[in-house]
């Protein structure tokens, strides 16, 4: 290929690629932008041929040669902005780009749908669940050892201040700092007797987590602003716990202070897998933010 053939080709890429070196413009119809793209793609097909072309050019010819070759550069980024718009324009279009991040938002969204039990339906605004039932066993043995330790106690107390008190007077009353020891862990024993036979259910809110406890008519509620952190499984942090004692287990979420939230304490170990990966589908679906784990 002589030299007037290399500018001829180089002048004519030029011209050709020239209208749309601009960002694509959105208002343009589909065909037109199908039309352009088809031309960009025939231009870069032509870039074999002429880089080789471009090596024959004299030296008069530099600014030609530098800025064909700088067009040659671009034309892969200029291919790109108009199969992007395409696949915005026109989805599905195989030489459209698909939108990435959308791609994997609503990936996620189906992904947590399929776990929420709900694929062909929109994830929940606020998701409710019933967390955990009365262990009505696990209650009443706790319930009467927690009743027998608080009657012993306070029977004892009473006999001791009582004595103490007709040989040191009101000094006796200090015996109550001594009592309140046992006292502590008798009333421990009867929230817990409460905690496993009541009706648990959570509220969940975006990040605002509602905890509902019912027991005999009873409602508590408690609500805690979690953190960004997706929940797992494992053992409850119990102060008053026997050290011979099960661990408690339960679902573990985080709020903003950093604290442990448990719920489903009173569940089954398959009702926690299935609430753990609800509430991370819902938590995950709901945020902008990738999750980590607790701990």
């Amino acid at each position: 290929m002589d030299r007037y053939e290399a500018r001829s080709k180089a002048q004519s890429f030029l011209a050709r690629l020239s209208p749309y070196l601009d960002p694509p413009d959105a208002s343009k119809s589909e065909a037109k932008l199908r039309r352009a793209l088809d031309l960009l793609l025939n231009l870069q097909l032509e870039v074999e041929d002429l880089k080789p072309a471009l090596q024959t050019l004299e030296e008069t010819d530099h600014d030609l040669a530098n800025t064909t070759d700088r067009a040659i550069d671009q034309l892969p980024g200029v291919i790109e902005d108009h199969r992007r718009l395409l696949g915005i324009l026109a989805p599905g279009d195989p030489r459209g780009l698909p939108d990435l991040e959308r791609l994997k938002d609503q990936l996620a969204e189906r992904e947590a749908r399929e776990e929420l039990g709900v694929p062909h339906d929109p994830i929940p605004h606020v998701l409710e669940e019933t967390t955990g039932t009365p262990n009505w066993g696990a209650a009443a043995f706790t319930g009467l050892f927690s009743l027998g330790w608080n009657a012993f106690t306070l029977f004892h107390a009473t006999l001791m201040i009582g004595g103490m008190w007709k040989a040191f007077g009101p000094v006796a009353l200090l015996l109550l700092l001594f009592y309140a020891i046992f006292f502590a862990v008798g009333i421990a024993m009867a929230g817990a007797t409460v905690s496993m036979a009541s009706t648990e259910r959570i509220r969940l809110d975006g990040r605002k987590l509602t905890v509902i406890k019912e027991f005999l008519g009873f409602k508590r509620e408690k609500t805690y602003d979690l953190a960004g952190s997706e929940p797992v499984i494992g053992k409850v942090d119990q102060p008053m716990r026997n050290r011979n004692a099960t661990p408690q287990r339960g679902v573990l979420l985080e709020d903003a202070q950093g604290k442990s939230i448990a719920i489903g304490t009173n569940a089954s170990e398959v009702l926690r897998e299935r609430l753990s990966r609800q509430v991370g589908a819902y938590l995950q679906a709901n945020s902008d933010e990738v999750p980590t784990s607790v701990g």
